[in-house]
């Protein structure tokens, strides 16, 4: 408990985002669809480790991590590899539960 008061995060659950969707989407120059669930899941990320930062410091952030992504997906397409979306990367090294019991 110590450590969470520490942290700043004992109330981290009633944080609301410092960015919203719309924003996001626009900040990045992102089409609409579900790549902004990445960026959301991110800035929350963020926010945990950053509990007194800004919406400028969060949306550089997101910004940064953005870029990254775009550098991998074109040194992956020059490479010859499949132009593939990282979040559809994460979701298809998933398993289903169903090939788990099988």
């Amino acid at each position: 408990v110590r450590v969470i008061q520490q942290h700043d995060l004992d109330m981290c659950w009633k944080a609301r985002p410092l960015l919203d969707g719309k924003a996001i989407l626009q900040i990045l120059n992102l089409p609409r669809g579900p790549t902004i669930g990445t960026y959301l899941q991110e800035q929350v990320k963020w926010m945990l480790l950053n509990p007194n930062g800004s919406k400028v410091e969060c949306e550089t952030h997101l910004r940064a991590v953005r870029k990254r992504e775009l550098e991998i997906q074109s040194v992956s397409s020059s490479s010859g590899g499949d132009d593939v979306n990282m979040s559809e990367a994460k979701s298809s090294s998933h398993c289903s539960k169903k090939a788990h019991i099988e």
